[in-house]
Order: structure tokens, then sequence, then C-alpha cells
């Protein structure tokens, strides 16, 4: 028979972390990294210092697990669409992290300057970097083996370009170069220049149309 108060217990203590994720997220895009404290964030998500540092240490390991818990709370929902793989993958992703950051532009714009600031190799820059590199890859190889991309292709240079328009389009925007609600098509443009660059027969086709129309 199932134990109803560990369940109870275990329910009220992942809404509970949950909840000082998500406040987090919204605190430190208010008053940034060195205006963030523990017991400032304590009072704000409703619990003690104590148990903050319980959970997380320190106030970096908590924004580092605030923005895990958003990373993967993102590749969920695109992992819900069933049956997308390769450059169909691509722009879903694409979509559904645009959507977070009109969603919350603060937030996404402090994570940008972090990752700009990030020393080589930390935490950061393997979460915002090394690991969508590595997911670029895996769908860039679906296609290859669909016989859809050009031969000799170094696929993770490709990986690694898809990576670099990113974070390149959020850099035009945190320097004001472009504004927030250029960067949907920025990122799209970005994408459909590298698809028309590597793909052949009727995908370079319709590829190469779609980015005729972005600038139509």
């Amino acid at each position: 028979m199932p134990n109803t108060t560990n369940t109870y217990k275990s329910e009220r203590q992942v809404e509970r972390r949950a909840k000082i994720l998500r406040t987090t997220r919204r605190l430190v895009s208010e008053v940034g990294y060195d205006g963030l404290t523990m017991r400032g964030l304590a009072a704000a998500a409703q619990v003690s210092p104590k148990t903050l540092y319980n959970l997380f240490v320190s106030k970096d390991e908590l924004l580092m697990s605030a923005l895990d818990d958003l990373m993967q709370g993102l590749f969920n929902s695109i992992q819900q669409a069933e049956n997308v793989e390769g450059f169909d993958y691509l722009f879903l992703r694409q979509d559904t992290y645009n959507e977070e950051i009109m969603r919350s532009p603060g937030y996404a714009a402090l994570t940008t300057r972090a990752l700009f600031q990030a020393r080589p190799n930390n935490r950061l820059v393997r979460r915002l970097l090394a690991a969508p590199i590595q997911e670029f890859l895996t769908h860039l190889t679906f296609e290859k083996k669909k016989g859809i991309l050009i031969d000799g292709l170094d696929l993770e240079h490709v990986s690694r370009q898809l990576a670099l328009q990113d974070w390149c389009v959020l850099l035009l925007w945190n320097k004001g170069e472009i504004n927030l609600e250029d960067i949907p098509l920025e990122k799209k443009r970005a994408l459909l220049m590298t698809l028309v660059g590597i793909t052949r027969g009727s995908s370079n086709r319709r590829y190469h149309e779609q980015l005729m129309s972005l600038t139509a």
C-alpha cells in the first residue's frame, strides 16, 4: 500500500523547489546577479534562508539550477512533439526558445551577458554551448542519413555554426543593434541561410524559397 504521507511530502517538495527556481529567474532578472541575495530570495520564495542553503549550497549553484530547470523544461516541451527530427526539430527548437525569450527578455539578457563573460569550459558554457552543439549534431546526422545533405560536410563544424548563429543574434540584441521583436526573424534567417548552404535537391529549393520570402 503506497505511503500517502510520503507522496504528499514529495509533491510538496517538488513544488517548493519549482517555486524557488521560478522565483530565482524572476528576481535575478529584476535585480541582477550582484543585487540577488539568498536572504532576499528566501523572502520572495517564502522559504527560510536555511532551506535555500540546504537545497542549493550557494547562490551560484542556485542560479545554475534555475537555468538547468528552464533548459530541461524547454527540452521536454520540444520532446512532446512526436516524431520530430532533423531540420523540423531545429525549427521547432528555435520557435520554442524564441517564445521563452519573448516571455522573459530580462532573464534572456542576463543569461547572454553571463555566457559572454564566462570562462572557458565552465558549467554555464557547457550547458549553453557544448550541449546544444551535440544536440544539433544529432539532428544533422539524421538528415545526412536521409541523403539530404551535400557531400563532404564536417557536421561538427556545422553544429558549431548553428550554436554560433543563435548567440550572435542574442549578442546583437544585447548590444542594441537589433530590437527584441527582431530576434525570431533574424534567427530564422540565419538558420535558413545555413540550410541553403548544406542541402541539395528539393530540400535546398524549399529552404531557398523560404529564405527569399523573408526578404521579399
